[in-house]
């Protein structure tokens, strides 16, 4: 199954904010905790790798913070300007099968309209539309790892598909800047009428983790 990953970039905006503190979500007590998955006998650590490198690029330099999913439900300190929520896992059901429940969903949201900004990876862009930001659920996989035969990549462009009424195209964001565009080998169909729409390709036809969100 081909994959078109969509992104919420008026969440990911915040990243891009000068001097902000940013938080990321520990669904776990401790780093070493977050689960592992094995592909051929040997472990892999999607999101033990992502939290040591926000623990060694934002932890460590004191520009940002672990926060658990408590203090998310308390209400994050008026400091933390951004959130990052990354789930990496396979066989994961659903959110809720992390800890990130309806109350969760609910403080990211409150986050999020007192000025927040969240940042949204892999299976945790669910959140966007658990939040009411997008108007259609979004396909759920939770693979693990396997070789593909396709070249998964990123579409800037949401609700192409005429009968779908709210449309976004985010091809002019500074996220996109310098990217390679593929203008030919994604289409829909609509009316017996084929329409080609540009993406932008991410990862090839390599070993690659199949925990994710996407349309189409």
């Amino acid at each position: 199954m081909k994959k078109y990953f969509f992104l919420s970039l008026f969440l990911v905006a915040g990243l891009l904010c000068a001097n902000a503190q940013v938080a990321y979500l520990l669904t776990t007590a401790a780093i070493s905790d977050l689960p592992l998955e094995n592909v051929g006998g040997v472990d892999q650590k999607p999101e033990q790798n992502a939290a040591n490198w926000f623990q060694t690029t934002y932890v460590n330099a004191n520009k940002g913070t672990f926060v658990s999913i408590s203090d998310l439900k308390s209400g994050l300190d008026d400091n933390v300007k951004v959130l990052w929520i990354n789930v990496d896992r396979q066989g994961l059901a659903d959110l809720a099968a992390a800890g990130i429940d309806a109350d969760a969903i609910a403080a990211v949201k409150a986050f999020v309209e007192k000025g927040g900004h969240v940042f949204l990876t892999k299976q945790a862009n669910m959140i966007a539309y658990n939040m009411g930001r997008i108007g259609y659920a979004p396909g759920w996989s939770n693979g693990g790892y396997s070789v593909g035969g396709d070249v998964w990549s990123i579409n800037a462009q949401l609700g192409l598909w005429p009968d779908i009424t709210e449309k976004f195209d985010r091809r002019n964001h500074a996220i996109f800047t310098n990217m390679t565009v593929d203008a030919t080998s994604r289409a829909y169909t609509y009316n017996e009428v084929v329409t080609y729409y540009e993406t932008y390709p991410l990862v090839g036809m390599v070993a690659r983790t199949d925990n994710n969100q996407y349309v189409g």
